[in-house]
């Protein structure tokens, strides 16, 4: 995964209406836009090597419901 993808994660971020995003729906939207990414779980070890990004996990908080909520969600630092 290149600096592109990255760093268009980071424009997505900034534009997104909620504080947190689901890193599925992020990793969705950026295959929707054509980038070539590693799959959901490579997504989130390439985040988490990132300190441009806070990853949280909100499943404990809300239950199983990982396709709605997503596994994890992901911020820009700020």
């Amino acid at each position: 995964m290149d600096s592109k993808v990255l760093d268009r994660t980071v424009i997505i971020l900034e534009t997104a209406e909620d504080f947190y995003m689901p890193v599925k729906k992020l990793w969705k939207e950026l295959h929707r836009e054509g980038y070539v990414i590693p799959s959901y779980e490579g997504f989130i070890q390439k985040l988490n090597q990132d300190e441009r990004f806070e990853l949280r996990d909100f499943k404990k908080a809300w239950g199983d419901d990982e396709e709605e909520i997503g596994r994890a969600s992901c911020r820009e630092r700020v």
